[in-house]
């Protein structure tokens, strides 16, 4: 619908939004899309917090908080994402660091949080998380589940090689659920 394959506009997204004049490419006009362009074709622009990764093991702590701010946008369309009438104000784009979640979550892949499923009594068992464990600050991304009595959260890693860790519930600040990966082959 916009004149452009999928694949070049991922590559040339981010200047394609910043109005960049792109080289010409089969035949396409390039132009600077408005957030009314991207959402009459159902895409969203998802901030992207390329400053900071998600710890997936391998890697060390995170430095630093998390907290929202504006960075260059991630485009996705709606149909990608795995949650109902999506909203770009709720999602929230980061890349993941280490390996312990290959191969599901590549490293250095990027993948797009819910934002409005952050609250600990409503984990969905098994589904991955972006979260913050407040004893030591880390952000990372990983399948989390509850215990029977909803006090402590149990923490998996889908690469085999690690361990399975658990962590009191109110040691954990959820960032959202995961809803969409991107990873290089």
């Amino acid at each position: 619908k916009l004149g452009r394959d999928l694949g070049d506009m991922l590559i040339e997204g981010r200047a394609i939004l910043a109005g960049e004049e792109m080289e010409q490419s089969q035949g396409h006009e390039v132009r600077g899309l408005t957030d009314e362009d991207l959402d009459s074709y159902d895409f969203l622009k998802v901030q992207f917090r390329d400053d900071m990764r998600l710890f997936a093991g391998g890697g060390g702590a995170i430095e630093g908080t998390y907290e929202r701010e504006d960075n260059s946008p991630v485009v996705v369309h709606r149909s990608t994402l795995s949650i109902r009438n999506p909203n770009a104000k709720n999602l929230i784009a980061f890349r993941v660091g280490g390996d312990s979640m290959e191969p599901t979550l590549a490293k250095n892949g990027i993948v797009i949080a819910d934002t409005t499923q952050n609250r600990i009594d409503r984990i969905h068992d098994g589904d991955i998380y972006a979260f913050q464990n407040l004893d030591d600050m880390e952000c990372a991304v990983k399948r989390l589940s509850m215990s029977k009595n909803g006090d402590v959260v149990i923490i998996e890693s889908d690469n085999p090689s690690d361990k399975t860790t658990s962590e009191e519930a109110e040691n954990i600040r959820l960032i959202g659920r995961i809803v969409w990966a991107w990873r290089e082959f």
